[in-house]
């Protein structure tokens, strides 16, 4: 059986994702410790996302060919992935809760976005609302909403098919 292989930016964001999930089983996901972890996220976010890197309106970013997922070539990404499912899960959950949503973009490379971020309204029930909403927009989307949320802020991450198949596979038990 052939294996594949994904592109290093691939691999980079899936070790982020699993560090965080690590991170989540290591403290025991419990309220206390999802407590401190928002909180920390939080502080992630405003002293040094906003501070080192520059912030820019996700929908008009992906409006002008901005890319989120970095696949094999910008045309892929922006095609296949970004414009038909990412910007419209953007709007969708924007216009349903009044967010506004940023892309954290590479300094160097401005058409690329390391993170998808919004701040969260003030309305303590909302975060709660938005995390239903996202499940149920995940059954029609392709591939994983990977959601990171703090107090204030909400980012997005996204797992393609083929990312979710890889994955999948590597969890897998060994086949005799």
């Amino acid at each position: 059986m052939r294996r594949e292989t994904l592109p290093m930016s691939d691999l980079l964001r899936l070790q982020r994702i699993l560090a965080l999930a690590g991170l989540c089983t290591f403290l025991g996901c419990g309220a206390a410790s999802q407590v401190d972890e928002a909180a920390r996220f939080d502080r992630q976010v405003e002293t040094e996302w906003k501070v080192k890197w520059p912030w820019v309106d996700a929908l008009p970013f992906f409006d002008r060919g901005g890319r989120y997922m970095d696949l094999d070539t910008e045309d892929t990404a922006a095609a296949k992935f970004d414009r038909p499912h990412v910007a419209p899960l953007l709007k969708a959950l924007g216009e349903e809760f009044e967010l506004h949503w940023h892309a954290m973009v590479q300094p160097e490379q401005r058409d690329l976005a390391l993170a998808i971020l919004a701040e969260l309204p003030s309305d303590p029930t909302l975060p709660d609302r938005i995390q239903a909403a996202i499940e149920r927009h995940q059954q029609a989307f392709p591939g994983a909403i990977l959601v990171q949320r703090g107090h204030r802020w909400l980012s997005l991450d996204f797992l393609t098919p083929e990312q979710e198949a890889f994955l999948e596979e590597k969890d897998a038990p060994p086949s005799n």
